[in-house]
């Protein structure tokens, strides 16, 4: 499915969660609020999602290449198999995260909270 930004946050303050398989590359999704959101194999590749919280969302297998999760809440969410390559996630919170398998070649992990809570297991790049 392919939306975009603004039928993103409609769909989603009407309730909706599942937003599996989107295509949301190169979307400005700054501040945004996506708790609890199914974006399982979305696309997000080259998107801003700076100072949103994607607590407690699924993102296994997602598409993250080249995004930026500046200071991202990413507490309890499921990153399983996601492609975070060159990944901006300066200060994002991985909180009990689970990052089993993950990409983070070259992910930019300055000042990242709570990494030692997350679940690293088998991720490629650290």
């Amino acid at each position: 499915m392919n939306i975009d930004e603004n039928e993103l946050k409609q769909l989603y303050a009407e309730g909706r969660r599942d937003f599996h398989g989107c295509d949301l590359s190169d979307a400005d999704l700054t501040e945004i609020d996506l708790s609890f959101a199914n974006l399982s194999g979305a696309n997000l590749s080259n998107a801003n999602l700076n100072y949103s919280n994607l607590s407690y969302t699924n993102l296994i297998s997602a598409q993250l290449r080249r995004a930026s999760l500046i200071e991202a809440n990413l507490k309890w969410s499921d990153i399983i198999y996601a492609d975070l390559k060159d990944t901006n996630l300066e200060g994002a919170d991985l909180d009990w995260a689970n990052l089993r398998g993950a990409n983070l070649t070259n992910a930019y992990l300055k000042k990242v909270k709570n990494i030692e809570r997350a679940d690293i297991t088998n991720a490629i790049g650290l």
